[in-house]
Formats: C-alpha cells, sequence, structure tokens
C-alpha cells in the first residue's frame, strides 16, 4: 500500500522551467487568488473553502518545509491506523507539483523515511538537472525503489527541443540506470505530430531492453474543456489534440508490442477494458447484481464518460427513465458553472445528479440547474464510478468489476431516492 505525501513546489520555477507541452504554462500565477472554484465541501452561503483553495494555494505557493511534510505525513498514517485497514508493504509516494527531485530538502527527507525503513516511490521527476547516473545511485541508496519518469523521448534533440532539457543525455543515463536499480514508471505526452506512434515504439523499445515496469501515454491537453482549469489561452498554439477514441486505440496498439504495462491518461487502459469495465458487452452478466432503476434522473457526466454511462444505462433502465447528458468537459471531477450554463434545462429531469468531484459549490449548481423557473433536486453521485488503472497498477479484473458494481449500486440507489 502507497500513502501520499506532497512537497509542493510550483510549476515552472520548480522544475528547471516549463516543458513547452505543459499545461500550466500559460497560467497566470498572479491571478489564482481570484479563481472561485467551489466543491461539495463549501459551506452553504460560501463559494470557496479550505479544500478548493488548497488546489490554488499548492500550485503557487513553492516547496513545503521538512516539518510541514513530515506532519501531513503523521496525520495521514493516522488517519490510515484509524480506519483499521490491515496494511503490508506501506511505500511512501513523495509527490510535487514540480519535479520532486529540485526538493531542497529530498536528501533529509529520504534520511527520515529510511530510519524508518519506508521505501519511497518518487511520484514525478522530468530527468532535467539529473546529472547522470550518480544522481540515480545515490537516490536509490537513500531508500528510492520506485520512480515516475517523465522519458517524453529517447530521443535527445526532442528531449531538448519540447522539455527543454539542457542535458537530455545526462537525463537519459540517469533513467537507464533508475532502471537497472529500481522500478520504473516512465511516461510521455502524445503531442500530435511530434510525438508520433512511430516515435513511441522507438523509445518503448529501448525501455523494455532497459526493463521499465509500465509506460503511461498521456493525452496532450490544449483547450480548457480538455482539463486546461487555471488557463485563458492555449499551452501551444496551432496543435489540436487527439479525439480520446482515437488516443485510446494508439494506447490499445502500443500495449500489444510491448510486455510492460501501458495506460493511457486520461482513463485509457485497453488491456483491462477499462474505464467503465461493466460497459464491456462481455460483462453484461455483471448488471444482473445492480439494483433496479425506479425513478427518473438526468446524470449530468464528462464528454469521455457518457458514452459508457449510456451503455451501462441501456442495458439496466428498460423503461427509459434515466437520461445522460454530457457537457463540453472531457474530465467529470473539471465541471465547472460555466459547463452547466450551457445545458439546455429542457433535457434535465426532476432529479439531477453530478460527478461527485465537480469543482461546484452545491448552491451555484442549483441555481444554475433550476434558472428556468423549475424546482430540481440537484445531488452529487459517487466520488469514482471506475477504479483508476494508473493507481492500482497491478490491480486484478475482479477487483474493478467490484469496485465498479459497488459504485454503480450507489449511484442508482441516489436515483431511486426520493
Amino acid at each position: 500500500m502507497e500513502i501520499l505525501t506532497h512537497v509542493g513546489g510550483t510549476p515552472g520555477k520548480d522544475c528547471g522551467g516549463f516543458c513547452r507541452f505543459c499545461y500550466f504554462k500559460t497560467v497566470n500565477f498572479k491571478d489564482l487568488d481570484s479563481v472561485a472554484l467551489g466543491c461539495k465541501f463549501c459551506p452553504p452561503h460560501q463559494v470557496g473553502c479550505s479544500y478548493c483553495h488548497e488546489l490554488i494555494r499548492e500550485v503557487k505557493n513553492g516547496f513545503k518545509s521538512p516539518k510541514e511534510v513530515l506532519t501531513q505525513l503523521i496525520m495521514n498514517l493516522e488517519q490510515l491506523k484509524n480506519t483499521q485497514q490491515e496494511v503490508h508493504d506501506l511505500k511512501i509516494n513523495v509527490g510535487s507539483w514540480a519535479d520532486v527531485i529540485n526538493y531542497p530538502h529530498l536528501h533529509d527527507l529520504l534520511a527520515v523515511f529510511q530510519k524508518y525503513e519506508f521505501p519511497v516511490n518518487l511520484g514525478y521527476t522530468s530527468g532535467k538537472g539529473i546529472n547522470g547516473a550518480e544522481t540515480a545511485d545515490g537516490l536509490v541508496a537513500r531508500g528510492v525503489t520506485e520512480v515516475s519518469f517523465s522519458v517524453f523521448s529517447i530521443n535527445p534533440d526532442l528531449r531538448r527541443e519540447w522539455m527543454r532539457d539542457k542535458t537530455p543525455e545526462k537525463s537519459l543515463e540517469a533513467l537507464q540506470r533508475f532502471c537497472e536499480l529500481c522500478e520504473v514508471n516512465a511516461s510521455t505526452v502524445v503531442v500530435p505530430g511530434v510525438i508520433t506512434e512511430e516515435e513511441i515504439t522507438k523509445t518503448c523499445s529501448i525501455l523494455e531492453e532497459w526493463g521499465i515496469k509500465s509506460f503511461v501515454l498521456s493525452r496532450f491537453s490544449n483547450h480548457q474543456n480538455q482539463g486546461l482549469l487555471f488557463n485563458y489561452k492555449p499551452v501551444e498554439d496551432g496543435i489540436e489534440p487527439q479525439p480520446y477514441q482515437e488516443f485510446y486505440e494508439l494506447v490499445g496498439s502500443i500495449a500489444r508490442q510491448f510486455s510492460f504495462r501501458v495506460l493511457g491518461s486520461p482513463a485509457a487502459d485497453p488491456e483491462k477494458g477499462l474505464p467503465y469495465i461493466l460497459a464491456r458487452k462481455g460483462n453484461k452478466k455483471y448488471l444482473e447484481q445492480l439494483p433496479a432503476v425506479k425513478s427518473e434522473t438526468t446524470i449530468i457526466t464528462s464528454s469521455l464518460s457518457a458514452p459508457f454511462l449510456e451503455k451501462i444505462f441501456q442495458r439496466i433502465d428498460g423503461n427509459g427513465k434515466v437520461n445522460i447528458l454530457a457537457v463540453d468537459k472531457d474530465i467529470g471531477d473539471l465541471i465547472v458553472p460555466a459547463d452547466l450554463e450551457a445545458i439546455d434545462l429542457k433535457e434535465v429531469k426532476f432529479k439531477a445528479i453530478l460527478p461527485g468531484g465537480a469543482l461546484l459549490h452545491d448552491q451555484v449548481a442549483h441555481q444554475l440547474l433550476t434558472r428556468d423557473g423549475k424546482n430540481r433536486k440537484v445531488v452529487r453521485g459517487p466520488e469514482l464510478l471506475f477504479l483508476p488503472s494508473n493507481v492500482y497498477l497491478e490491480g486484478k479484473e475482479e477487483e474493478f468489476i467490484t469496485y465498479e458494481i459497488r459504485s454503480f449500486t450507489e449511484l442508482v440507489n441516489l436515483i431511486n431516492q426520493n
């Protein structure tokens, strides 16, 4: 089991400069305090709370002190202890909004974890600023057993141009050494016209020789509807990201060519039939375990989730009581007030269910969905409808199925409530 400890860090500033494809590149950090997100934890008459403001504060306030990091870790460990979960092989995942290797107190932090014999997963490094193999040697000696490494490409020239890596050969040398000494989860950003399937195959062929554990393809995001929450202009002008289905097929193609696990972000795991494993034809039998749909409801969701939810409800809702309404946002948790303003309220039934993590104040959501004068009941659905395979990398098919049965049972029960 992994437990996250976050060291903070400001993108661009604390990671050796912005990569060209970084979705923080066009954020105006000086203007972030004026952003009023809202979330499910906000008080009834106040938009904004410590939870949703933390999303903003963490990306602009730089690295945390070791004391702050360790205090939060102790709190997380206490919460885990209070849940009375059976914990096996506890590992510390050290995360950052920037590049964790640039954290000035990293070795001091690792020394504390090593004292208590906690193995460490370094949550993200771009490799920029790494001084070759000796950096990897030093970190592994301090107890690092796993690393998430943004390789982008094995081609040094592409790293130099797109990651603005001044010493790409040193970075790749360190990556190879990490592969020799510990588990490595590598990744790339699929920038259309730059990171082609041929380029990915070349990179993965080398990484397979080196012995990586997994590889994540991240779809390039360039517009607000793809998740650029704080951006007012594209990350890179003139580049149109791949449609999700095309991206999903690319992930599947790469997965079939190599022995290590290949995943896509946002959610794409063709090998296991994710996301929404219950939407697959071969898994119809599991839908029989869900409660019957008894009430009319509109489910408001993301453009990526909508087709999967439609398949599931077409099979369990024989009377057509539920309709699925997609907003122009790829990820449900990033739905904001403007997305509800664009909805045609004629399509919204008496009850509407929103994604559990949508960045909306509950009363704001209610006001926007009743602006036509019709009083509607607005509730939030489960926090997650499917289990992210990038978090549960080694999860078995039964675990993903069991999770979805539980989350969709919760969703149908919400539909049936008065």
